[in-house]
């Protein structure tokens, strides 16, 4: 793989000859049409030399050097081209006026031809291809110099356009007067994306000086009353950059002389409007200010809540256990007391046959003891009596006493069963209302556990939730 900008330092497969100010570049016509369809089309109809060169005016060399080196940007694959240890040799002087041979003849006409010694006739030539700058052919005494030396210089020459393109901001005024050159030749041959990279070059070094604040440069001003009369293109860009920093510039009658000449509508207009904005930007920054207050308030209501929920989690939990507790134990008191209610119910049952047994012991005993109605008693009882009043007496009396304990006992158990009728009841009760308690409890935090790990935000201030609730039954 190959540079472009290397192919174009040495020349090799170059097909064209621009001629700027005097000075000669060797290009290839694919790669500046597809980069300049001014180029492309003006080439194309070039008929100076037969079509081997193009004379490009009103373009400095300098400013074409960094153009072409924007151009000759990229690399080609799979072309290695002449290599030696030092990098690409390229094509010698000899093969270029093979190449070129009009070129060729018109470098030797500059001469006044091969072997004269005479002075050639440069006037013009100087018309065609330019005269006076630096790495100019047709300057100087050129009586002493063969065309072999002129093929040699220019290779030479070609050989120092292997510096790549710099984006870098520009670092001084004079960069900026010639990047200002660039944005002029670029617009002028169309060149793609050039001028909007120069452009940010040239605004990079004026906010640099513009930040440094009042009292502002003599060189900002010098500077931009250079560029900005010199070229239109640059007058809105400038002029909205200053905007940026209208304090300092409002301070500096000159810049703002320069301005208002330069563009006086746009100028005023941007004015104005700066007005308008600075109003907007401080109620920008006020409502900012609200929304971070706002923010913080969220903020810290969103970690109340988040511990109020984390809290109330426990306690559902908590309650939910004890609930669950509470009902375990009132099912185990019920599986007792029913029991125990049919042991009472069966000793009720005996102590009411055991009454009715003492009932019909206490009539027999009423009837041994009525005179009118001897012949009801049989004659083992007439025998008893006859013979054991007085202890007939004392058992009816015995009888009696334990009746009435009996009958005691009876109401006694009649009352305890009334109770545990009564507590199995109020457990039956209390069990209700725990098991509608629990389940109200579990689904309410069954919603709560939802809304937290499926929902994922609050339903109020939409807020998202930064924990869940892992809760095992």
């Amino acid at each position: 793989m190959r540079s472009l900008l290397n192919l174009l330092a040495t020349g090799e497969g170059c097909d064209l000859v621009i001629i700027c100010e005097g000075q000669f570049f060797f290009v290839h016509r694919a790669v500046i049409s597809t980069q300049s369809p001014v180029l492309k089309s003006e080439i194309s109809f070039s008929q100076f030399l037969d079509g081997e060169a193009y004379t490009l005016e009103n373009v400095s060399p300098e400013a074409f050097r960094k153009i072409l080196a924007f151009i000759y940007r990229g690399t080609i694959s799979g072309y290695q081209g002449v290599t030696e240890n030092n990098g690409v040799v390229g094509i010698t002087a000899i093969e270029l006026a093979d190449r070129f041979p009009n070129v060729n003849s018109f470098l030797a006409a500059i001469r006044g031809g091969a072997g004269s010694g005479s002075k050639a006739d440069t006037t013009s030539v100087g018309r065609r291809a330019g005269s006076g700058s630096k790495g100019d052919v047709t300057s100087t005494n050129l009586s002493s110099v063969t065309t072999e030396q002129k093929w040699a210089i220019l290779t030479s020459k070609q050989r120092l356009l292997d510096t790549p393109y710099d984006n870098s901001p520009c670092g001084s005024p004079a960069e900026v007067m010639t990047e200002t050159e660039v944005y002029t030749a670029a617009g002028k041959l169309q060149i793609v994306g050039l001028q909007d990279v120069v452009l940010s070059k040239i605004m990079a070094w004026m906010e640099k000086e513009l930040r440094k604040g009042s009292p502002l440069s003599e060189d900002l001003r010098l500077t931009a009353d250079n560029i900005l009369r010199k070229e239109k293109g640059l007058v809105t860009p400038f002029q909205s950059l200053c905007t940026r920093y209208m304090p300092a510039v409002e301070q500096d009658a000159s810049l703002v002389s320069l301005l208002t000449s330069v563009d006086s509508s746009t100028w005023h207009l941007l004015s104005s409007m700066r007005v308008q904005w600075r109003a907007e930007n401080d109620q920008l920054k006020q409502d900012l200010l609200q929304q971070e207050r706002r923010t913080r308030f969220l903020e810290a209501s969103i970690k109340l809540n988040q511990s109020e929920e984390a809290l109330f989690a426990g306690e559902l939990t908590s309650q939910i256990h004890k609930l669950g507790e509470s009902l375990n134990a009132t099912q185990e008191n019920h599986k007792f007391a029913e029991p125990k209610i049919d042991g009472l119910n069966r000793t009720i049952q005996s102590q009411q046959t055991e009454i009715l047994q003492l009932k019909v012991a206490k009539l027999g005993l009423k009837d041994v003891n009525r005179p009118n109605e001897p012949a009801r008693l049989g004659n083992d009882r007439e025998d008893v009596v006859a013979k054991k009043p007085e202890l007939m007496s004392k058992v009816y009396e015995e009888l009696q006493t334990k009746y009435q304990k009996l009958r005691s006992d009876f109401t006694l158990l009649q009352t305890s069963q009334g109770r545990l009728k009564n507590e199995l009841k109020n457990e039956k009760q209390l069990n209700q209302k725990l098991s509608k308690q629990y389940g109200e409890t579990k689904s309410a935090f069954n919603i709560f556990m939802s809304d937290v790990n499926k929902t994922g935000s609050c339903e109020g201030c939409k807020r998202r939730w930064n924990f869940t609730v892992d809760h095992q039954k």
